[in-house]
């Protein structure tokens, strides 16, 4: 199993050189699915975030012919089979459940990360890993689908809590802490985890 869980991406030299160790071939020969879905937010850009991810793999040597981008909401959700890289996008983790859920997607991401894939989940895309997506108690992002089952994949056994930089978020997150019995890996803008198997580390 190889995730990278991070709050902005590959925001750093650092976060940059982890993702480039994690690479099995040349990046040019690396094939990878971008996925997320839109958070709901008026005003948002949707398809420039999503074109900014692609330049972010594009930086690391991937071959932008070789990125495949998929939203959600969409019809006809594509094979995991023939990609080396799910790079999962920020937004709202409850979203995210939703929609990956409707598509029948939970057994084809579990497939293709116990395939060792890398997964490389950015915010909303890192808290679903965890145990539980439910932390609207500190988030910005609020429930507004309904999502009933907030169970997440449970690949690691802590919440991911992105984007603490400011006070407000972070004090919100040390207030969700004191009140749950999962633990929590507060990160900033400029933090990811990286897992390995059974082990982690913050980088």
């Amino acid at each position: 199993m190889r995730l990278l869980l991070t709050s902005s991406g590959l925001s750093t030299e650092t976060l940059e050189k982890t993702f480039q160790s994690l690479l099995t071939k040349p990046p040019e020969e690396n094939k990878a699915l971008i996925m997320g879905v839109h958070p709901g937010i008026e005003g948002f850009d949707f398809d420039a975030y999503i074109d900014r991810n692609v330049q972010m793999l594009v930086k690391q040597g991937l071959l932008e012919k070789n990125i495949e981008c998929y939203k959600l909401d969409d019809d006809n959700p594509p094979s995991l089979n023939n990609i080396d890289i799910l790079w999962m996008l920020g937004g709202s983790e409850y979203r995210h459940m939703k929609w990956i859920r409707k598509q029948g997607l939970v057994p084809e991401i579990r497939k293709f990360i116990e395939n060792n894939g890398l997964y490389s989940g950015r915010s909303a895309g890192a808290i679903i890993m965890g145990p539980d997506v439910d932390i609207e108690h500190w988030s910005n992002t609020p429930n507004d689908v309904g999502l009933e089952d907030t169970t997440g994949f449970g690949y690691v056994d802590f919440i991911t809590a992105p984007h603490v930089d400011s006070t407000l978020n972070g004090k919100k997150a040390i207030e969700f802490h004191k009140n749950t019995g999962y633990k929590m890996i507060y990160l900033t803008n400029k933090q990811g985890i990286l897992v390995v198997d059974d082990m982690y580390k913050i980088i």
